[in-house]
């Protein structure tokens, strides 16, 4: 069983988003799917930015 908090999904999320906020180019994070494809972590991560990697 994992407990899993929405909070700190998006907290963390956020964390990695501004460790890169001085960097001039344009960035991307995605998360791979493959290391957990709980319908609700994804859409947790859908709503701060966070997009895909499917391969």
């Amino acid at each position: 069983m994992y407990i899993i908090d929405e909070n700190t999904l998006h907290f963390k999320a956020n964390e990695l988003l501004n460790a890169y906020e001085k960097y001039k180019g344009p960035k991307k994070i995605a998360y791979s799917v493959k290391a957990n494809f709980i319908p609700s972590i994804l859409r947790s991560f859908m709503k701060d930015g966070i997009t895909f990697d499917l391969h």
